[in-house]
């Protein structure tokens, strides 16, 4: 969770009355938002990964004025059209979108520039993921001249003063010596060419994702007009960030303008504050919360946290990142109505809980796998078709989503091998060895339907890993069990000849392991060796 600071007193405005503290706590809490402490004016809030809009003071104070009956109800922003464009030219693959807009007649003492710096540095960390779904920047709109250029540039044709940086420095150097360079030199470091913002008098802006130049990427005191943009490898992610900046200088005063992005071939305009909707079932709801409401009720609910709704559909803000399905507007009315003033109902069954013996085998295993110093990870099992299939060089038939908002999230994972290399990827620039494992669900189209397994995805990543320590690892674990399990040389287009076999428990296949092959190390850029097994959960649990 992500910790900001809120004045009380701006707080206890929106209240219209001064409340004790133990109330206090209570109300802003409502919101899902833990109070962590309060020293003098200044209230710490907890606030959940899936409301990064509330990063901010104006987010929160925007919501909290909703959800108290203040400012119930949709709010709305307006746009005007700038006149001027970003122009997108030469772009990394792994880094090809960008968002752009403007934002005029602000004025800022210290505390404001504190709450910008705050939501850019909490999106980047929360949203972005650490900045590997994307960048932020802003600019003071008086230092840079209109239009802007979003290209790549080979490092030592980058040369400008960093942030907080005494000189000039080149693209690399930027990566070995800035601070901020260090800490998010992996997510470029690897390219020929470098991501770079240039304005018309081809001063350079920023290089994204890592600085903003210390001469015209900095606001200061006397910056009424800013230029704010966010490039990265996920156009949803982006707008939404956009979108929350955006609003957030909005309600400080300021009046957004927007600009063309020109791609080769296409543009389109950002940012795009039009309210989303979605058809939701009022029946859907009712048997989740386990009460009839009425549509005044629930109109009334659903305005307190900021959405609108009519016959079936619910006008919600466009900075909602966390709106992807009628679920989610179930949890928002429990908020808005208050789960308090739920009736508890006592349910006319009578049963005797235990514990699912699927659940209790993969407690085992973990207990088993952190004790041989393997670390859990977690991944989605959303993916994209290229992680599941391309990088591994496989062809498999995948269950694919019908309306994608991400390529990054387009089908549901078939195997956990992908996932856990994609984990490796990203953590290549931590020391090895890396031993990681993941128990997760998969998913395999089989006629007319879906069918979900349990599988357990054991990666091995040093210098010393090989066939032979991967086959170790799964016999320790198996033994454990109590199962003995053969090995049966096999071929697999993701692992090296001869160094992959199918596992076998008396007569069953239980899955693989084996050394992947060069190639895909490659494709991942992972330059140590990696060994991995699989094995199908139910299968073992048949067997026990």
């Amino acid at each position: 969770m992500a910790i900001i600071s809120v004045s009380k007193r701006h707080v206890q405005k929106v209240l219209g009355k001064v409340v004790d503290e133990k109330e206090f706590v209570r109300l802003v809490s409502s919101l899902g938002t833990p109070v962590e402490s309060v020293e003098g004016d200044v209230v710490s809030l907890e606030i959940n990964p899936n409301r990064p809009d509330l990063l901010s003071e104006q987010g929160f104070l925007r919501a909290f004025s909703a959800l108290t009956g203040k400012s119930p109800g949709l709010k709305t922003y307006a746009v005007r059209k700038s006149g001027t464009f970003c122009k997108v030219e030469k772009t990394l693959k792994i880094w090809p979108y960008v968002v752009c807009a403007i934002v005029k007649g602000l004025s800022f003492d210290d505390e404001r520039i504190r709450d910008v710096i705050q939501v850019q540095e909490k999106l980047g960390m929360t949203l972005l993921r650490n900045r590997k779904k994307g960048g932020i920047g802003i600019y003071p709109l008086d230092k840079i001249v209109l239009p802007i250029t979003f290209t790549t540039m080979r490092s030592d044709e980058i040369r400008f003063r960093p942030l907080e940086f005494g000189r000039e420095l080149s693209g690399r150097q930027i990566l070995g010596m800035h601070p901020t360079g260090r800490k998010y030199a992996h997510i470029i470091e690897d390219q020929e060419k470098f991501p770079v913002f240039l304005d018309s008098a081809g001063t350079i802006m920023s290089m994204p994702p890592i600085i903003n130049s210390d001469v015209v990427g900095k606001i200061d005191l006397h910056t009424k007009d800013i230029f704010i943009e966010a490039t990265g490898p996920d156009l949803r992610t982006l707008h939404v960030a956009l979108n929350i900046i955006v609003t957030m200088c909005a309600d400080m005063g300021g009046k957004v303008l927007s600009l063309e992005i020109r791609y080769k071939g296409k543009s389109v305009t950002t940012p795009d504050l039009a309210p989303r909707t979605m058809k939701v079932q009022k029946e859907y709801i009712e048997r989740r919360v386990g009460m009839k409401i009425s549509e005044d009720v629930l109109k009334r609910a659903l305005a307190r946290m900021g959405h609108s709704y009519m016959k079936g559909k619910i006008a919600y803000p466009p900075y909602r990142a966390d709106i992807l399905h009628q679920i989610d507007f179930v949890e928002d009315f429990a908020i808005g109505f208050g789960y308090e003033q739920i009736p508890a109902v006592i349910p006319r069954v009578a049963t005797i809980g235990h514990e699912d013996p699927l659940e209790v085998l993969k407690e085992k295993l973990r207990d088993v796998l952190t004790g041989l110093g393997l670390l859990e990870v977690k991944r989605y099992a959303l993916e994209s078709r290229r992680l599941q299939n391309e990088r591994v060089f496989v062809d498999q038939a995948l269950v694919e989503l019908e309306n994608s908002w991400s390529e990054e999230r387009e089908v549901l994972r078939r195997h956990l091998m992908p996932s856990l290399l994609s984990v490796l990827e990203e953590n290549k620039h931590h020391e090895y060895p890396q031993r990681i494992f993941e128990l997760g669900v998969v998913f395999s189209p089989e006629s007319m339907r879906v069918v979900e397994e349990e599988h357990l995805c054991i990666a091995l990543a040093s210098a010393e890993e090989d066939y032979t320590r991967i086959k170790q690892s799964v016999i320790a674990l198996l033994d454990s069990l109590g199962l003995k399990c053969e090995t049966r040389q096999a071929s697999h287009p993701s692992f090296i000849e001869g160094r992959f076999a199918e596992l076998v428990v008396g007569k069953a296949v239980v899955g693989f392991l084996g050394e992947v092959h060069p190639k895909v190390l490659e494709k991942f850029g992972l330059s140590v060796p990696v060994a991995v097994a699989e094995l199908r959960v139910k299968s073992l649990l048949d067997l026990l």
